[in-house]
């Protein structure tokens, strides 16, 4: 019997770096059969950017789809076009144009979910685990404004710059200045 929960449910990102522009891979299998004209439910965490979000590629249905996104949502709507999907199918749907969070860290849980066309709930996992966002090490927005530029004059260099990882208290920050 079915108890409503999809079993196997993950949620993979081909880039982890922190506002890359990614594919997410949402795997899982159903029990409850999932309609020719069903849907498919992603709920990705707080800093995501899914507003482009599209479907790439769909294995385990067959049929048209087409996305809608509301805030942190995407729904995959398949179209009717296909069969429906039969109890313990793998379904496998990667998304593109997925952005990452722009801050490095643990996101929080996804939800993945099905229902039928009228979005009556078929099968859900709302705590799909998290992925961890990184950096590439790269400063962002480094900046050197000089009080004055006159030739030859003492001044004052104000250096803006934001980092990625942190900087340890004991940590240095190196600036080579042109000769």
């Amino acid at each position: 019997t079915c108890d409503g929960s999809l079993s196997g449910a993950s949620v993979t990102l081909a880039s982890s770096i922190d506002s890359a522009s990614t594919t997410a891979t949402i795997t899982f299998t159903i029990c409850k059969p999932l309609p020719a004209d069903g849907k498919v439910s992603i709920d990705f965490p707080t800093g995501f950017d899914v507003s482009g979000a599209a479907v790439d590629s769909a294995t385990g249905m067959d049929g048209g789809t087409s996305v809608a996104v509301t805030g942190d949502d995407v729904v995959v709507a398949r179209d009717g076009t296909g069969a429906a999907v039969a109890s313990g199918t793998k379904v496998t749907v990667v998304l593109k144009t997925v952005v990452n969070p722009s801050v490095p860290g643990d996101t929080g849980v996804f939800g993945v979910g099905t229902t039928d066309s009228a979005n009556t709930a078929l099968e859900s996992d709302p705590a799909v685990p998290k992925a961890t966002i990184t950096c590439d090490g790269s400063l962002s927005g480094a900046s050197v404004t000089l009080a004055s530029s006159i030739d030859s004059a003492s001044t004052t260099a104000t250096i803006t710059f934001t980092i990625c990882k942190p900087l340890p208290a004991d940590g240095k920050v190196s600036i080579d200045f042109p000769t």
